[in-house]
């Protein structure tokens, strides 16, 4: 294994000074000379001195206190409580602690690589009448199919689940909601009483907003981010692009 020494990073970041003579380098700090490097015949600087190889002397190559966070982070970190285990019961060798500094409560590459939300829990309550709740979800295909749709939009009543899938040209989400609900409205003879979505933009035109109020459709829209207060649509529209995928991966057909 062979390691590469960046000169130019530890004299702009680490404020080393590097002086060269002939086939010398001189690597100093404050002052004073920490290490040499010899110069071969092809101008190829090598370290002067030996490589700790043994397991149990590997923490000794570092610089920085051996204590809980170092570990941490050298154990991809991993919780604090199970590196305490190994520590306590000499599960592993070489893992040394030579600082008893607290760590940091809050480690901020943890809470970008682990934080989740917690889970929502599936709602076991159900509208007791044909179109009391309506959920809908719009969908960029991405690419236009044939008939040159760019999108669907779905709408799925809560009492039946009966899906409604309406492709369109382009995004008018309010032109497919009022056909969808004379559909329904004269499938069923009920009206439609609640709408949700969320709340994005092909739903919050003006004119959406009035026809909904003038037809006492009540509104419910769901949190910013929270798509788990929509799942029923978002769902729906994530079985029909599996769907869609996996045909057209066994026809060989492109998007």
């Amino acid at each position: 294994m062979q390691n590469n020494l960046a000169v130019l990073y530890l004299t702009r970041q680490k404020q080393f000074d590097i002086h060269i003579s002939f086939d010398i380098m001189l690597f100093s700090h404050s002052g004073f000379v920490l290490f040499t490097a010899t110069i071969d015949g092809n101008n190829i600087g090598y370290l002067n001195g030996t490589t700790l190889s043994s397991s149990e002397q590997v923490h000794m190559l570092s610089t920085l206190p051996l204590d809980l966070t170092l570990w941490h982070k050298r154990l991809c970190h991993h919780n604090y409580g199970d590196i305490k285990i190994l520590i306590k019961n000499n599960l592993v060798e070489g893992l040394v602690i030579d600082s008893a500094a607290k760590p940091d409560p809050v480690c901020e590459p943890c809470l970008a690589g682990k934080m989740h939300a917690n889970p929502f829990l599936s709602s076991d309550t159900r509208d007791t009448e044909l179109l009391g709740l309506v959920y809908s979800d719009f969908h960029s295909v991405g690419t236009s199919s044939n008939g040159e749709f760019m999108y669907w939009i779905t709408f799925i009543d809560d009492l039946s689940y009966f899906k409604v899938v309406l492709s369109l040209k382009k995004s008018d989400s309010f032109g497919a909601f009022k056909t969808f609900k004379a559909y329904a409205e004269n499938v069923t003879g009920m009206t439609l009483k609640s709408f949700r979505c969320d709340k994005g933009g092909k739903y919050m035109s003006k004119e959406f907003i009035d026809y909904l109020d003038e037809h006492g459709i009540t509104k419910q829209y769901t949190t910013r981010n929270r798509p788990q207060q929509n799942g029923v649509a978002e769902h729906a529209n994530r079985t029909l692009e599996e769907w869609i995928t996996a045909m057209l991966a066994e026809s060989g057909l492109p998007k």
